[in-house]
């Protein structure tokens, strides 16, 4: 449809019109009151997904509203560790702007470019009463891969760094250390499904366009360089695509799945996009399974375009719904109520 330029006026009420009726096809289901017990968090997963090093605090470039902090590793990684592991850890802190003492949030970014997205949301918890801090990923996970058990050690990484920078959230003098939450989009939300898995300081997490089964998400997204990898690696292994999945939910170890036994599913936010083709709406569906329905939001978009729900596009709807869950989970209390 072309509008007369004489009626361009009239394009943002037809674009808030548009966004409206997209609302009206979001669904939010309660989370089930019956869900069973949580486990016993494995004496392992502490060896595995636990820094053994110390770690400096450097000062970076300072922003208006956020400071850059370096956290470096104070000796040279033992023989036969990545170089990754001598890369230092960026974050960006967002304080709130009063500077007074509440509770605290660790964001974990998408995949691809830059931190946009998470420093947007970092901002805006921020003026609502939250110490946000984005935890850079390290370069773009698939590049120099070659094969899925790389990119499994990667995430391992990723979720280790993530609770060096929770250490130094949980420390600074106005973070309420018994009031800390996580928020991940895509990529970040597989990623803090494993972290709140592994980590019983998050007393609230929010885990965003996410999945489970990483072997059916890397032959399935609609990513190229995902496809690409677990193409490689059943060409290189003689296996059709049925056998190289099997035999990868074997060797990763970092399966989101896997944790989610250890994750209280009253305190978990699940959004999910009914469109998701990058993470397939089925894996989303498989980690809502496996984390014992939660509270979940559906989106009536693709992975994407679940951006119009934001600010970024017009009306915060993903973030009021954010805001509102930690609220109820992590401002009524008392630090001393998050003991344990």
């Amino acid at each position: 449809m072309i509008f007369p330029r004489s009626d361009w006026h009239l394009l943002p009420l037809l674009l808030m019109g548009l966004l409206g009726w997209c609302q009206g096809g979001c669904a939010t289901i309660p989370s089930n009151p019956q869900a069973a017990a949580l486990a016993v968090r494995p004496a392992h997963h502490q060896l595995i997904y636990t820094s053994t090093r110390d770690w400096t605090v450097q000062a970076g470039p300072m922003e208006p509203d956020s400071r850059r902090v370096i956290l470096t590793p104070a000796d040279s990684a033992p023989g036969g560790n990545s170089p990754a592991d001598d890369a230092p850890i960026l974050l960006d802190y967002f304080p709130c702007p009063d500077h007074e003492r509440h509770p605290g949030l660790l964001i974990s970014p998408i995949l691809g470019g830059r931190n946009r997205i998470a420093n947007h949301f970092a901002r805006y918890f921020a003026r609502h009463g939250y110490h946000c801090a984005v935890v850079h990923r390290p370069k773009d996970l698939t590049r120099d891969i070659q094969s899925p058990e790389q990119l499994d050690e990667r995430l391992r990484l990723a979720v280790i760094r993530d609770r060096v920078a929770l250490d130094w959230l949980s420390r600074q003098p106005e973070v309420d250390p018994g009031a800390l939450g996580s928020f991940g989009i895509s990529y970040g939300g597989i990623k803090n499904t494993v972290l709140a898995g592994v980590d019983g300081r998050l007393k609230a997490n929010v885990i965003a366009l996410a999945g489970g089964d990483l072997p059916t998400i890397l032959s399935q997204s609609n990513l190229p360089e995902l496809r690409a990898l677990f193409r490689r690696y059943a060409e290189s292994h003689h296996l059709t695509n049925y056998e190289a999945e099997k035999q990868l939910r074997t060797a990763l170890q970092t399966e989101p799945l896997r944790f989610t036994p250890y994750i209280d599913p009253q305190t978990t936010l699940l959004i999910l996009a009914r469109m998701d083709h990058t993470v397939p709406r089925r894996n989303g569906e498989l980690l809502r399974e496996a984390l014992r329905y939660p509270r979940t939001i559906y989106l009536p978009t693709g992975h994407y375009s679940a951006v119009l729900f934001t600010g970024m596009a017009g009306y915060p709807y993903i973030e009021s719904k954010v805001l509102d869950f930690f609220d109820n989970h992590l401002k009524p209390r008392k630090a001393g109520d998050f003991a344990g």
